[in-house]
């Protein structure tokens, strides 16, 4: 049996805190993935694949600085670690803004529901106030809360 689970918090801080700062992350993508462009490949793994095919050796920064190229890839190598894979350029629009499914992924990891026991204690809790919360003014005086936090009779009251 499948329930609907019950939002306990939707924590904006997060979510607002998370956009942003992938937000900030957008025009290093953008000039990584034109930097890619420029040096025709689609990452940074098939470029230092194909440079190193096409100069023999084995370490792809001596192969880019052999064809000229480790100016771009030493700032490719920069972008990555600055990106740390924190955002794709397939999580941006054609016009360079975070898809609507990112941040729609953003806010439901940020959303924390109630556990099984959370509701039930809950429940409970509704019942009692709401008990109490019937009795009139001058009855509810003779209740009130011992050391333990415990409900206890009012040390002044007539009922004890």
């Amino acid at each position: 049996m499948e329930h609907k689970k019950t939002i306990k918090n939707h924590n904006q801080h997060k979510i607002k805190n998370e956009i942003q700062e992938l937000e900030k992350l957008i025009p290093l993508v953008t000039e990584s993935t034109d930097i890619l462009k420029k040096l025709g490949a689609e990452s940074i793994a098939q470029f230092e694949f194909s440079i190193n095919e096409t100069s023999g050796f084995v370490k792809a920064s001596l192969s880019a600085e052999a064809y000229g190229f480790e100016n771009e890839y030493s700032r490719l190598l920069e972008l990555e670690k600055l990106i740390d894979s924190k955002l794709l350029p397939a999580n941006l629009t054609s016009s360079n803004k975070l898809k609507s499914s990112l941040t729609k992924e953003i806010e439901v990891k940020h959303i924390e529901y109630f556990t099984e026991d959370e509701l039930k204690l809950k429940e409970t809790l509704d019942k009692v106030i709401s008990i109490y919360n019937q009795l009139p003014l001058v009855d509810r005086k003779n209740i009130g809360y011992g050391r333990e936090y415990n409900l206890v009779y009012n040390p002044f009251s007539e009922l004890k």
